[in-house]
């Protein structure tokens, strides 16, 4: 029998152009990506009042926020996540911990004392430079003060952790040998973000959208320029499903504040094992002001990108407060800080939780002022101790 070879040549030979065209178009595809800005997806910060009134704001900054720390990995057997190391103009990152400014120290005065902040992403402060995270604004309040010019803040926030992950941080750090004196956790966002947003209160937020990103269509968008922007077209995001069952998000909620409040009772036993100070607050957000909201803040809330996040915040917010009166009740000194934004009506917030220097300000000052008699009697019971030899600092 005779194989006509006519067709399979006439389809080869029409195929050689169509992979032309395409391959193309997957290399325009691909210059585009490499060459847009880096905050490409969110242009609008240039534009933002609660950027373009402040004097160090520049497209260069925006373009370095999106940019650092460049990577984030993951310990063996852990949640944890840390920052790559990075250094520019705008960000500088060390050994998992966002540099914070104002640390002044002399070496008559001692050994430097630890503050550790364990947080989220807005702990990390990646809407500002280094010296105007709320890390860096309360180091400088704490330098200006001879009886706690010794004591170091370490920024340990990283993007996406909830209170699960800052207890796990903590203990980490023992385990190297990094103890603090003093140690803060500043949450709740991500709490309601994984608790009833994401649906899995026991989970964490990048385990979470990993699995998200194993969609065949997620993994052809990571193979192929062409696919990305075939699949780039603008889209609204839709309420997750589970948010239309008021049952299962008062489940959520709640299974979210218990959790929250059985890892802050970890925190407290170890940090009683250890002789740390532990402070707990509450942090504000945009859906937890009380006052009517200015024209700046009820746009963000009318475009928040996580459509329904407002309902969660608001199902969630009420039990994690008592949680904090609960603990107070029990010797932790946890603080609600959830209103603390009321009293300012300037654009600070660029999206619903997250604020630029300005709203750091409020934020520091606010944990100064409920930090600084404790520092100052750790500082006090630790004057007796002077430096003996350069081996014997932590410099992390």
């Amino acid at each position: 029998m005779k194989i006509n070879f006519k067709p399979i040549r006439y389809t080869a030979y029409a195929a050689i152009p169509v992979f032309a065209l395409l391959l193309g178009a997957e290399l325009v595809c691909k210059r585009y990506y490499n060459t847009r800005p880096k905050y490409w997806a969110h242009a609008q910060r240039l534009t933002s009042p609660a950027y373009t009134s402040k004097p160090w704001f520049s497209e260069p900054f925006l373009t370095d926020s999106f940019t650092q720390p460049g990577g984030w990995f993951t310990p063996a057997d852990t949640r944890l996540l840390f920052p790559k190391d990075y250094q520019s103009r705008y960000f500088t990152v060390i050994r998992g911990a966002r540099q914070t400014a104002g640390f002044q120290w002399d070496l008559a005065d001692g050994l430097p004392l630890k503050l550790f902040l364990l947080g989220g992403s807005t702990t990390y402060c990646s809407e500002v430079p280094d010296e105007l995270t709320w890390a860096s604004q309360l180091q400088h309040r704490l330098a200006d003060n001879p009886a706690t010019q010794r004591v170091r803040v370490v920024n340990y926030g990283v993007t996406s952790v909830n209170s699960s992950q800052e207890v796990e941080r903590l203990k980490y750090e023992l385990a190297q040998g990094n103890r603090p004196d003093v140690c803060v956790f500043y949450n709740g966002v991500n709490e309601v973000s994984q608790g009833v947003y994401n649906n899995n209160p026991q989970g964490v937020i990048f385990a979470t959208e990993k699995q998200h990103r194993r969609s065949l269509l997620q993994r052809l968008r990571a193979r192929s320029y062409l696919a990305r922007a075939a699949t780039d077209a603008p889209q609204k995001k839709s309420t997750p499903a589970h948010l239309d069952n008021p049952q299962q998000v008062h489940k959520l909620a709640r299974q979210t504040a218990d959790l929250y409040e059985a890892n802050i009772r970890e925190a407290m036993r170890v940090c009683e094992q250890y002789g740390i100070s532990l402070f707990v607050f509450l942090q504000p957000n945009l859906y937890t002001i009380t006052r009517p909201l200015t024209d700046h803040e009820q746009h963000l809330a009318d475009n928040d990108s996580r459509p329904g996040m407002q309902q969660c915040v608001e199902a969630v917010y009420p039990l994690l407060k008592r949680k904090i009166e609960l603990l107070r009740g029990s010797g932790c000194q946890a603080y609600d800080l959830s209103s603390v934004f009321d009293a300012n009506t300037d654009p600070i917030f660029l999206d619903f939780c997250h604020v630029e220097s300005d709203g750091n300000r409020i934020v520091s000052n606010a944990i100064f002022a409920r930090i600084d008699t404790e520092t100052k009697r750790v500082a006090k019971a630790a004057s007796g101790e002077r430096w003996e030899t350069s081996l014997s600092v932590d410099r992390r």
